[in-house]
């Protein structure tokens, strides 16, 4: 994994996601922000692609169930 992307990079990471044994069963959404250390911000949202943005600055990239 990387820490430097150039501007208006579409960039593909493969994550896997690992759901604790004690999450409570029900619907959950993966959401992801941009952090700049420097102003200690949240980098803007300027176009969500396939996801939909938040009020929070982040990113909603998928909802997912989790089931008992």
């Amino acid at each position: 994994m990387t820490s430097q992307w150039p501007v208006d990079e579409t960039v593909v990471i493969p994550v896997q996601l690992i759901i604790p044994a004690t999450t409570a069963p029900g619907d959950y959404q993966i959401r992801i922000g941009l952090y700049n250390p420097n102003t200690q911000s949240r980098l803007p949202i300027i176009e969500p692609g396939r996801g939909q943005q938040d009020n929070l600055g982040a990113l909603i990239l998928r909802s997912i169930q989790v089931i008992p």
